[in-house]
């Protein structure tokens, strides 16, 4: 989802995935509306790093763009 369209699941089983984060408003966005999440995604290291110096208790983890389903 873009940070900017950004809608919050309510749901028991909904899984936040996080793309084109770029800018520092972005970031203090979803930092502040994942406050309670346990657990969602961004699909960039830098975001992810920069989304802990802000808030370093988030659930905030790492999650590649491509995600091949084949076993190495």
């Amino acid at each position: 989802m873009f940070p900017a369209e950004m809608r919050m699941c309510t749901e028991k089983n909904c899984l936040p995935i996080f793309l084109d984060l770029w800018s520092e408003e972005d970031m203090k966005l979803v930092a502040k509306a994942t406050q309670n999440m346990r657990l969602f995604y961004v699909t960039s290291r830098d975001v992810l790093q920069r989304i802990k110096a802000i808030s370093p208790s988030s659930g905030v983890r790492y999650m590649p763009q491509s995600v091949s389903g084949v076993p190495a």
